[in-house]
C-alpha cells in the first residue's frame, strides 16, 4: 500500500511516543502531513516539533483560522489534502493511535481482499484515529470531516457518504492496535497542573514510555511529565 498520512496537531501538545512510531515506520508512508491547529491554551510546541521531526521528512501545514461556524478539524484536514495528491491511498490518524504486532499485515490483507476503505471502529463509528481510504473514493465525497451538531462527530458525515457509495469497507482487528482515548485532554489537564481524569494509569505509563525514548524531548514536556 502506498499511502499518505494526515493528522491534526494541537499546538499545546507533544507526542514523543507517536513521533517515535513515525520514525520507525517512515518508509511505509509517501507524504506525512501534519496540520497544526490553535488551542488557545498552554505551551506552543510547534517549532520544537518541526525541529524534532526534521529528519523524518514531515510536511507541516498551518491551516487558516476557522471563521464563524467553520469546524477546525475540517479546515485542518482539507488544508492538508492540498498537499496530498500522488499516493493512491490516504491514511487519516491521530497521535493516540499505535499499531501493534500484525497491524500492517492486517491492513495489507484487507487491501488485497478488495477493500477500498479500511478503518478502526469504536462501536459503529469509523474512528478517525485510523482510516485508510483510496483516493478515488475520497474524491467522490464532499470531503467534509467536521461535526454535524447534535448528530455526528468528526468524520461522521464522511463515514455516511462512504457507506452511501457502497464501497467495500474493511475493519481492522481490534487486537492489532492500541488507541489511547483521552490522551490530548489528559495532557492539557496535566500541563495546567490539574489531575488527568481518564484512564490515569495508562496515561502515566504513556508518559514513562515517552521519557525513555531516543527521539528529542522538550524540557517543558519533561517538566510536566515529572510532576
Amino acid at each position: 500500500m502506498i499511502t499518505d498520512l494526515i493528522c491534526t496537531w494541537p499546538r499545546n501538545c507533544d507526542y514523543p511516543l507517536w513521533r517515535q512510531m513515525i520514525r520507525d515506520n517512515r518508509p511505509r508512508f509517501n507524504e506525512v502531513i501534519v496540520a497544526f491547529h490553535e488551542t488557545n491554551q498552554g505551551e506552543d510546541y510547534r517549532e520544537f516539533v518541526k525541529q524534532a521531526m526534521f529528519s523524518d521528512y514531515i510536511h507541516f501545514v498551518q491551516p487558516p483560522v476557522p471563521v464563524g461556524i467553520e469546524d477546525w478539524r475540517n479546515v485542518s484536514v482539507n488544508a492538508s489534502l492540498l498537499h496530498s495528491y500522488n499516493a493512491p491511498w490516504v491514511m487519516f490518524t491521530e497521535q493516540d493511535f499505535y499499531p501493534s504486532y500484525g497491524f500492517w499485515e492486517n491492513v495489507e490483507e484487507l487491501e488485497n481482499g478488495g477493500c477500498e476503505v479500511i478503518a478502526a471502529y469504536q462501536g459503529p463509528r469509523m474512528h478517525p484515529c485510523c482510516i485508510f481510504v483510496k483516493r478515488e473514493v475520497l474524491n467522490k465525497t464532499s470531503k467534509n470531516f467536521g461535526i454535524v451538531p447534535d448528530k455526528l462527530d468528526h468524520f461522521g458525515l464522511f463515514q455516511k457518504e462512504i457507506l452511501e457509495l457502497g464501497v467495500k469497507v474493511g475493519k481492522v482487528d481490534d487486537n492489532k492496535y492500541h488507541h489511547l482515548n483521552g490522551l490530548s485532554h489528559n495532557w492539557s489537564l496535566a500541563s495546567q497542573g490539574q489531575q488527568p481524569n481518564y484512564e490515569v494509569a495508562e496515561f502515566i505509563t504513556w508518559l514513562i514510555k515517552c521519557l525513555e525514548l531516543g527521539v528529542p524531548i522538550d524540557q517543558r514536556f519533561v517538566g510536566v511529565a515529572m510532576r
